[in-house]
Formats: structure tokens, sequence, C-alpha cells
């Protein structure tokens, strides 16, 4: 059985013809015939089967119903006769019977296959009975990762180390091929899409199909599969992405994303992020005890899902993605929020690669994360706690490429915030630098761009070539408009307070532009 959907996009990528006419597309087809005068009557008229037969054949035949007509004129259309498909090429009819009998049993076959993949989930085999089936089917290596790039189970389990590699006892897919998979679009895909996605690396000689394994709209990992027996074929695509399905229902099942986490740390951990009083002594009695050797820094790091409502999701499900990609990280669910506390040698959080991986699991997930200032004594989690909550409660822009903000990129906007709260927006806005206001007012009288020019100077580092470049001016225009807008608004572009105090200034407007859009969506909310 097939529909005719299925059949005509076969039809029409086999053998390159379109399809023109009108037929109900998802009509279930059972069977095909040739038509001709000699083999049917209306009596014997079967609503799924399929006829086929050429244009002469058509016009004396007794039914003109659920009909494929070949080498039709140009001046035949479906008007009269509403219910059949035609093409303008004279093809066998031999061929095309035959071609769509193959479609309808391939079709018959793959349902099967699929029944046969959740009758794997309901008999208890586990993940290894469902690789089972799916393997035989496939006749390809099967790997299961999840958001953190380990290996889950794979079958046969063949550890190519091309592409993966071993650390502390498990499997990890290696930087190279996690390079490759952002290159070709891959994680975008999985982000995105439910559907498989098809690829070949630049550095493998096989292709491969990734499909993303999803709960509640969550990735929580993937299904990748690479031709090392056997050539993909078309139903493969389809196959796999049932698979996912199977295999996420499976995860449900087994709660594999449900588990209580048993950490250790977790109670000692919440005693330092609640500013509970704890001595050096007893700190460092207990990163002994907990096997936990810091390194020179501390960060804290919170998550935030982009859907409020996927918060319901038990969050232990992401903890050992995050103790995997995170080196040197304690992690736990505090005020409803997963909350990392990890230690790092050099005052920059994070390694690129680790940079890297954290933002693919934080975009897989619909996570954003926020980093604060790095610190040195653990005691001080609750205060730098703040700096991430403070970024998590009131960080709104859009337009960010990363998953992952960093305070450093945030004070300016947590002073302002505290200034609002401890005074007034008014009294904020009155703090900015009366020449930005005269050149805001000058602009808006004259049609000149003198803020957005100085604004882009001083964002560009004060680099005259950086800035020129970024405005698509050459650098004698640029150094004519600063020039004009010294002169204008008398100030020294040499003075570094005066610079400063710039800044400062255009933070301010930008941050009670964002204030003022997000009174503005609450609103309409409302």
């Amino acid at each position: 059985m097939a529909n005719i959907r299925t059949i005509v996009t076969n039809i029409e990528e086999h053998f390159c013809i379109t399809c023109e006419g009108r037929l109900d597309k998802n009509l279930e087809i059972t069977s095909v015939k040739r038509l001709n005068t000699d083999n049917i009557s209306p009596s014997a008229y079967d609503f799924c089967c399929l006829y086929v037969c050429d244009y002469e054949t058509f016009l004396h035949a007794p039914i003109h119903e659920n009909v494929i007509v070949t080498a039709a004129p140009e001046g035949f259309s479906s008007k009269e006769h509403p219910n059949h498909l035609f093409c303008r090429e004279n093809l066998s009819l031999r061929d095309l019977e035959e071609f769509i009998l193959g479609v309808i049993s391939n079709n018959h076959l793959m349902k099967l296959n699929r029944e046969h993949l959740f009758r794997s989930l309901y008999q208890g085999g586990g993940l290894k009975g469902i690789l089972q089936v799916a393997y035989e089917h496939l006749q390809n290596t099967i790997t299961i990762c999840d958001t953190s790039f380990k290996v889950m189970d794979a079958l046969p389990f063949y550890i190519n180390k091309e592409h993966f590699h071993s650390e502390k006892g498990s499997w990890y897919l290696n930087d190279v091929s996690l390079k490759s998979m952002i290159k070709h679009k891959v994680i975008d895909h999985l982000y995105h899409s439910k559907t498989p996605i098809q690829v070949k690396f630049d550095d493998s000689d096989h292709h491969w199909i990734f499909s993303s394994i999803s709960i509640k709209n969550a990735v929580v990992g993937y299904v990748c599969i690479f031709n090392t027996q056997n050539a993909f074929s078309k139903d493969d695509i389809e196959y796999v992405q049932v698979l996912s399905q199977i295999l996420a229902l499976e995860f449900q099942k087994q709660n594999t994303f449900a588990a209580p986490t048993g950490l250790k740390y977790e109670f000692f951990l919440t005693e330092l992020l609640r500013g509970s009083t704890l001595s050096p002594t007893y700190i460092s009695k207990r990163l002994n005890f907990l096997g936990y050797r810091p390194e020179k820094y501390f960060s804290v790091l919170c998550l935030r899902f982009d859907d409020p409502e996927t918060t319901s999701t038990v969050p232990s499900a992401y903890y050992e993605d995050l103790l995997s990609l995170i080196p040197k990280s304690m992690v736990v669910f505090y005020e409803g929020y997963l909350t990392v506390v990890f230690s790092h040698a050099e005052v920059t959080a994070f390694s690129e690669e680790t940079k890297e991986r954290l933002n693919v699991f934080l975009l897989l997930n619909h996570m954003m994360g926020f980093v604060s200032y790095p610190y040195k004594n653990l005691a001080d989690s609750t205060r730098f706690l703040k700096q991430s909550m403070t970024m998590l409660h009131f960080y709104r822009k859009k337009e960010s490429l990363s998953k992952l903000i960093y305070y450093g990129d945030f004070y300016f906007d947590h002073l302002f915030t505290l200034a609002c709260q401890y005074s007034s927006p008014s009294a904020l806005e009155d703090s900015i630098h009366p020449i930005i206001r005269s050149i805001q007012e000058y602009d808006m009288e004259n049609n000149t761009e003198y803020l957005m020019t100085l604004k882009t100077f001083l964002h560009n580092n004060c680099n005259v070539a950086q800035t020129a470049n970024f405005l698509h001016i050459h650098k004698s225009t640029f150094f004519y408009r600063l020039n004009k807008i010294t002169d204008l608004f008398h100030f020294d572009v040499n003075d570094h307070a005066t610079l400063f105090a710039f800044e400062y200034s255009l933070s301010i407007i930008d941050y009670l532009k964002e204030q003022k859009l997000q009174e503005i969506e609450n609103n309409e909310l409302i």
C-alpha cells in the first residue's frame, strides 16, 4: 500500500517527468493494473487500484477515475475528467506498471519495518533490542550520542578513532568531527529540524546520516549512522526518522533523562550558594573528601531555557552532559535553575574547544548560559552567583549569536539596573553626558549620523582603520567627519576620561531603549 503522493513523487523522480491533473494525494493504493477496453468494466472497478494507459486507450475506456494517462497531447486537461493524472511523455506502460508495483511493495515493506521497530519498543529489549532491529534493516553502524557528544550505545560497538576519542572510560565525538558537523550545518539542522540530514565530511570516506532525538522539544541526543557496509538508500532517511522517534520513547520509558543525581557534593554546593558561613578549613576538607582538586579560579554558570515552560523537564537530565562538557565542574538545581560552579586554571572561563561544545549543547537544548566574573575564593560563590542570576533575569537581547553571555559584557546593564532600583530611570537618564545629548539633537535636526559615527569609533577601540572599514568609507573621509564632530561639539578625542563618559552614556541610551521595548512587549502580553 502507498498513497498517491508517494507514488507520484517517485514516478516524477525516476522518469524525470511532471505529472499533471487532479487526484486525491492521500488516496491509498494497493495494486496497479494496465487499463484497456477489454479487461475492465465499471462493475469490476477497484477503488484501491491505480490504472495506467495511454491517451488513445483512455478516450475509449469505460472508466476515467484513478488513472495515469501517458502521451497526453497539449490540448488535453483534467477539466472533463477530474479524478486522473496525466503526463505528456510516451512512457512504456509495462515499465510504468512495474515501477508503481515496486513503489507499492517497497512502501509496504517500509511499513512492516516501522512496525517491527515499534514492537521492539514494547517487547522490553531496551536500547540494545531497538538497535538490533534497526541494524538488521540498515546494515550500517549505528551510534547514539547525548548532547555532550558522549557515545551512549552503538551497534556494532565499533569505535572509529578517526571520529571518536576516549576519555575516563567513555567515548566522545572528537573535535575534528564536531568542527565538520558545524561546518556542514549539521548542528543547526539538529536544532531546527526533526528530519534527518545526510552529509559527507571532507575528512571521511563515509556518508553520514544524523537525526535528533527530542523529548518535549528539547534535543537530548542524536542518532549517527555512517555507511561502513552499504550505501544509503532514499528510504533510509525515513527509517532513521522513525528510529529517532522510537529512541525518544525508549528514553522516556527508561527515565534515562529523569533519574535522581545522587551527587555527593549537592548539599555542600547548595550551602556555598546560599551564602552559609563556611571556614576555609571546612571548605578545603570537603573538597579533599570529594576528591575535587580546584584550579586557580572559579566561575558560576546559570542556565535558562529559551521557553520558560521547558523548566518542567527534570533538570537532572542535563547533569551528566554538563559534567562531561565542563572540566572540574559541580552541578545543582538551585532556586529553579541549573547552576554550575567550575574551576579553571586561566582567568578565561573556557577554552575555545569547551566554549564551542558548550554553545552547541545550549543551542540543541534551547538554553542560554550566563557566566560570572572569575573569582579565587570558593566561599565567595554566592556573590558571583548573583552576577549570573542578574543576567539570567534581566538579559533580553535576542540578536546575540552566542548562547553564552558573560558578565564582562553585561556589567554596565547591571549597574544601570541597580541605579534604577535605588533611584529612578530618570536619574539614570540625567547622567547622560550633555555632549552626547547635543549630538543626538543635532542629528535629528540636520539628518546627520554623527552619533553613530562616534559610537562606531568607540566600539572599534578608537582604531581609525577598523572604524573606516566598518563604515565602508575611506580613512580620510572618516578623519574629516571626526574633526567636524570635535569642532562642532568642542571635545578632545584624546581625552580618555571624556571618551569613557561618552561610552558610559551610549550604554545608558541602549539600556533605556531596551527597557522601553521590553515594557512594550509586556504590555502587549497583558
